[in-house]
């Protein structure tokens, strides 16, 4: 009894973790079996190929008999949700957004970061994933921002550094409700985003005035961070608004990196890519992992070819550059450290990614899970060996 329950589990987590094996496997003795009946045809007299046609009317279709086997694993259900999650940008996006803010509560709780910081957070996250469910389609394509809200933000970029809070000669705050707001984190991985799927003179203009008020703030790694993610969009997607766009903000970045960066490192918001070791070799993982996570959104874009393939390149670029910057210099650690600016940017960005991915092959493969199984095949056998 213990040892037919033992082959359950076992088949079962290979169902799971294995499946290409599993298949391999069963193509193998469906070939098996099909050149056996095909000899058997031949003996009696057909030919070779009449001998294959013959074996495989009485086998009935392939494909159906293996996503009877499929279906049989006990693991369809999980299968199309795991699909679903890793075509979706937006949704592995927010999945994201929420493990690695909750991964970074666990750093700052075994730092003894004070408990302020903690609420900051978890109240940027809810605030940002509010905004998301307005801003987010029920289905279909991501809204478009329009070029005058992106020309919109660039204005609010240069108002901050004309008007913000200056700390060491760099103004690139505003203060809400008595908590610094750093305006960059939270507006310009957005209008990127949007840059990248729809551009027009008003947005390049947005764009173009966001990066000379990170020149004159100054704000030395978001101005890197343009400059890269519109160098990537280039290369992607060529025309005359990038290339306007690219050509001022790597100007813009090359004025910041002749001023100095004098501001100090913060505890709980920089360099805990390293100090959070100092803590607990468990913290220092939570925070490592965190930021890792940030990027994946990107990942699903792979297979797409258009500008939505272009919004992913520039997001993933955009949150590296983010995390490369805070563990070069004194800047803060994306949504593992403390401040609410990056959790809000993070998730208001996702707003813009593509929807979900979906192939030929997945539709195709999730209409025949659909469809009842076919009785009487030879794959009967194959369930009863569990």
């Amino acid at each position: 009894m213990l040892s037919e329950i033992w082959n359950v589990v076992r088949y079962r987590m290979r169902a799971l973790f294995d499946r290409d094996a599993l298949d391999r496997e069963l193509d193998e003795e469906l070939r098996f079996h099909l050149e056996r009946e095909a000899e058997r045809h031949e003996h009696a007299g057909l030919s070779r190929e009449d001998a294959l046609r013959r074996a495989e009317a009485e086998f009935g279709r392939l494909d159906s008999i293996k996503e009877a086997s499929r279906r049989a694993r006990g693991t369809v259900a999980l299968d199309s949700m795991f699909q679903d999650l890793r075509g979706n940008p937006r949704t592995v996006g927010v999945a994201c957004a929420i493990a690695a803010t909750g991964l970074g509560l666990a750093y700052m709780t075994a730092a003894g970061a004070p408990a302020l910081y903690l609420a900051i957070n978890v109240l940027a996250l809810l605030m940002g994933l509010a905004l998301y469910g307005l801003l987010r389609p029920h289905a279909g394509e991501a809204p478009l921002l329009p070029g005058g809200v992106t020309l919109a933000f660039g204005a609010v970029l240069l108002a901050t550094t004309l008007f913000g809070v200056s700390v060491e000669g760099a103004s690139r705050w505003i203060r809400i409700a008595g908590v610094s707001v750093q305006i960059s984190l939270v507006l310009l991985p957005t209008m990127l985003v949007a840059f990248a799927r729809q551009r027009d003179i008003l947005s390049t203009l947005g764009v173009i005035l966001g990066a000379v008020a990170l020149a004159l703030q100054p704000d030395r790694a978001m101005a890197g961070v343009l400059a890269s993610a519109l160098a990537v969009l280039v290369v992607r997607r060529r025309d005359l608004w990038v290339g306007s766009a690219l050509g001022i903000a790597a100007t813009g970045f090359a004025v910041t990196l002749l001023r100095p960066d004098t501001l100090p490192a913060v505890p709980y918001v920089d360099k805990i890519l390293y100090t959070a070791f100092e803590v607990h070799v468990m913290a220092g993982l939570a925070v490592v992992c965190g930021t890792v996570l940030l990027a994946f959104p990107a990942i699903p874009g792979r297979k797409l070819g258009s500008g939505n393939g272009d919004a992913c390149a520039v997001f993933g670029t955009l949150w590296l550059g983010i995390v490369v910057a805070a563990a070069a210099g004194n800047y803060p650690t994306p949504l593992v450290g403390y401040g609410g600016s990056a959790v809000v940017g993070y998730v208001l960005s996702l707003a813009f990614l593509p929807g979900p991915v979906r192939s030929t092959a997945a539709v195709q493969s999730r209409a025949r899970d659909e469809q009842p199984a076919e009785k009487g095949t030879v794959f009967d056998l194959r369930i009863g060996i569990v």
